[in-house]
């Protein structure tokens, strides 16, 4: 519990918005394959409000620099930021199940050593608030919204392919497959909270398989 405790505080922090410092950025996956990368004068991170997010889309971290050009490449080529200790990947061009992730970046961790996990809205609540748009409108889809907007799942990104992959009961039944131990702490978890990050993140850190997170 108290692991669960830390690890929720430094999302939190990851999320608020920072004084302006000295960050860098990755123009493409290949780059940050073999450490390429580019300084950032005065770049800060501002947190995007549940409302931002329902009527642009897209993940929670915007980056800025106060430099027009540069936070335009910033949102819509750059692949990835440093800020930090914190890595942020963008979201921009990313999809799951055929639902785009849309626009700026969300807080990231190194998986597996050579993939990434990140925390972004979820695609389920995506598809939810625009099949309801598209159903009963504006209305429809600002009830949605407001319904999902805390909705956030974890998801796996392979640099190499640009693919991604949500760490849902399917991902989670493979994992566990030889911890019952671990089996058992999931399924006690309340099944509305089951895979979000906060119950997801410890049992990947217990794994192993995840690098950056605090620990006790």
């Amino acid at each position: 519990m108290k692991k669960t405790i830390t690890i929720i505080c430094c999302l939190l922090l990851l999320s608020l918005s920072s004084h302006a410092q000295q960050g860098y950025y990755c123009l493409s996956f290949a780059d940050y394959l073999i450490n390429k990368w580019q300084p950032l004068d005065k770049l800060r991170t501002e947190h995007r409000s549940g409302s931002q997010k329902f009527w642009n889309g897209g993940a929670s971290i915007k980056p800025t620099t106060g430099n027009k050009q540069i936070d335009k490449m910033l949102k819509n080529e750059a692949k990835l930021i440093k800020y930090r200790d914190s890595l942020y990947v963008n979201c921009h061009e990313l999809s799951c199940h055929g639902t785009s992730l849309g626009n700026w970046y969300a807080p990231a961790f190194i998986y597996e050593r050579d993939y990434f996990l990140f925390i972004a809205p979820s695609y389920k609540a995506a598809q939810h608030v625009g099949g309801m748009a598209f159903a009963f409108g504006l209305i429809g889809g600002s009830i949605a919204a407001s319904k999902a907007k805390d909705d956030y799942l974890c998801y796996i990104l392979n640099p190499s392919t640009e693919t991604v992959e949500a760490v849902d009961k399917q991902m989670m039944q493979r994992l566990l497959a030889h911890r019952p131990d671990l089996q058992a702490r999931l399924k006690n978890v309340n099944k509305k909270q089951r895979y979000s990050p906060e119950v997801i993140l410890p049992i990947l850190q217990s794994l192993g398989l995840v690098e950056g997170l605090p620990t006790e």
